[in-house]
């Protein structure tokens, strides 16, 4: 990463894991608002990227578990809640309609909450 240019690297980022068609240019708005955490996201990614999860270790774990997702999630949000619910014994997914991986809706988020802490 370019240390003058963090707003680019967000851009490539997302554009690294999305599998959306969307310009980059569609994301300079977001990555306005994250350039102060480029270095982190990178250095977060390249830790990500280089390390094979062991999900095995949460199949003991015999709590009740709430995973929200949003249905606008991208494919790695979808793929990474599709292991932790196969992995995770008593796992209820909440599928947020209309929402991505941050939902814009906190009314769905806080609705979800309330009816699993019911």
């Amino acid at each position: 990463m370019k240390r003058d240019r963090p707003e680019e690297a967000i851009v490539e980022f997302f554009t690294a894991i999305s599998d959306s068609a969307r310009p980059p240019t569609a994301l300079e708005p977001i990555a306005r608002i994250l350039a102060h955490r480029a270095t982190g996201l990178v250095a977060d990614l390249e830790c990500l990227t280089a390390m094979e999860p062991d999900l095995s270790r949460w199949s003991n774990l015999d709590i009740q578990t709430l995973l929200l997702a949003g249905d606008n999630t991208d494919s790695y949000g979808r793929k990474s809640i599709d292991l932790l619910r196969a992995t995770l014994p008593n796992a209820d997914l909440v599928m947020l309609a209309g929402q991505g991986h941050h939902p814009d809706d906190p009314a769905a988020v806080a609705a979800a909450l309330s009816e699993f802490f019911g």
